[in-house]
């Protein structure tokens, strides 16, 4: 039984929605071919430089070029969390866009503290310029 006035339940609850639906619903809203990839790249640069490269070099966090179609945590090397490394799957864009959204709604123990993404434009020209990176 669900009781969401405790807070580890709705975490629970809503890890259970996300990976049961997150991944169908935000494709309604996600079109990657309306992506401002120059916004997408001034929101990485404001957004998630300071944990992420796109060059291949790991900072704090994985290198970002190619992961958009990349095996969930698979930089080879990369110290994931338990919570990450037990997201099976790849990184499809609507994947990356439930995940963006607030990762640790999504994910619960990952160690990406960053709280999201609230606007659906920002998510999809940020992962739309993530998509020309390649690995």
């Amino acid at each position: 039984m669900f009781h969401f006035d405790r807070p580890t339940r709705v975490f629970r609850f809503s890890t259970l929605v996300a990976a049961l639906f997150a991944p169908a619903m935000p494709a309604l809203a996600l079109d990657l071919a309306a992506a401002d990839q120059d916004k997408g790249a001034v929101i990485f640069d404001r957004k998630c430089s300071t944990c992420h490269d796109v060059t291949g070099q790991t900072v704090s966090g994985p290198p970002l070029n190619g992961v958009v179609g990349r095996k969930t945590a698979s930089v080879e090397g990369f110290p994931y969390s338990d919570a990450m490394r037990g997201l099976d799957g790849a990184w499809t864009p609507e994947l990356l866009d439930a995940y963006l959204v607030k990762p640790r709604r999504m994910l619960p123990g990952t160690a990406m503290s960053f709280g999201g993404l609230k606007k659906d434009e920002d998510r999809r020209d940020l992962i739309g310029w993530l998509a020309t990176l390649k690995p």
